[in-house]
């Protein structure tokens, strides 16, 4: 969505020690990640645990239930949306009449490149249906990815 952009990123790893019954999650830097021997997971693990609970368990076993990311972000001028109000009669064609509790169905394959909804409407396609909500208009972006922006 936004080729050669700046993105930021967070991962949660959620832990215990082995045999406990609640997991904490912990937000390892991102040099943790690639570190195939796991001691910087390790660190970071024990590091919040013992923020929590102002101790640690050296010799006790670690456990990682889910890894999560949570967040992937680019800066806004990394993406270009093309005009709303332009196109927003490129993109009605490309809309059926029908409506699900106020929600307006669009086709994804249908918005062209520079085409723009304006919410509330769905954008559906074949693995997933997107939710456009009132104030927010969509488009397509320059990579092929949905794009929503704030109506201000």
């Amino acid at each position: 969505a936004a080729p050669g952009g700046t993105f930021t990123e967070e991962c949660r790893v959620y832990m215990r020690y082995q045999g406990q019954g609640h997991e904490i999650a912990v937000a390892p830097p991102a040099d943790a990640l690639l570190d195939r021997s796991g001691a910087g997971v390790r660190s970071a693990f024990e590091d919040a645990y013992e923020r929590l609970f102002s101790r640690s368990i050296p010799a006790m076993e670690i456990e990682i239930l889910t890894w999560s990311l949570r967040l992937v972000s680019g800066s806004k001028n990394n993406v270009r949306l093309g005009d709303a109000a332009a196109s927003a009669g490129e993109a009605r064609s490309a809309q059926t009449s029908d409506a699900i509790n106020g929600f307006r169905l669009v086709d994804r394959e249908a918005l062209k490149t520079s085409a723009a909804v304006e919410g509330p409407v769905l954008i559906a396609e074949d693995q997933t249906t997107s939710v456009v909500p009132a104030g927010f208009v969509a488009g397509i972006g320059v990579g092929g990815a949905l794009i929503l922006e704030r109506i201000k």
